[in-house]
């Protein structure tokens, strides 16, 4: 008979213990996941752009003879407008670089030349993708949206979600 009671008991306990209410989410978790829904609002936002940037350029390159562009691995265009039989180059490679960022729509953003050894220097992947693919001597013209330029951000030259024109020249 104790051991119907200890049962009953403990079914009784079971019981009492499933209706209770659950605990509420504490406040530290709830504004963490008002934070995420602007995190979210800004990912979806940032998505949309790259979506019309990725237009935008590609309406450019359609303009401006799409024959002679090739696409980069990060959805940026190219293409050569002078070639050389020079040396390849290389990170241990010292050239003499001249650079000039353009909007799309012709505005010119900065133009400077200087001389650059790639294994010290910070640039964009897009410009540095292409020098790994250009001899000393050659030309070369981008097309690079925001988000494989400057991003969000920008810098002081450059305003945040600015599509570039560049024009890279070795020497």
């Amino acid at each position: 008979m104790r051991i119907h009671i200890i049962y009953l008991l403990l079914l009784c306990m079971l019981l009492a213990a499933c209706g209770k209410v659950k605990p509420q989410m504490p406040f530290s978790l709830r504004h963490k996941q008002e934070q995420d829904s602007a995190a979210l609002a800004l990912i979806l936002f940032n998505q949309r752009m790259a979506l019309q940037a990725d237009k935008d350029i590609l309406e450019y390159v359609k303009q401006h003879d799409v024959e002679t562009f090739a696409m980069g691995v990060t959805g940026y265009w190219f293409r050569k407008t002078l070639k050389t039989d020079k040396e390849q180059i290389s990170d241990s490679t010292d050239i003499d670089l001249r650079v000039v960022y353009y909007s799309l729509d012709g505005k010119m953003y900065t133009d400077y030349r200087e001389p650059v050894n790639l294994k010290n220097t910070e640039i964009i992947f897009p410009v540095r993708d292409m020098l790994d693919n250009m001899k000393t001597g050659e030309q070369a013209e981008l097309i690079v949206p925001w988000y494989a330029a400057y991003g969000s951000t920008g810098t002081a030259d450059i305003p945040p979600y600015t599509n570039l024109r560049i024009i890279l020249e070795s020497y």
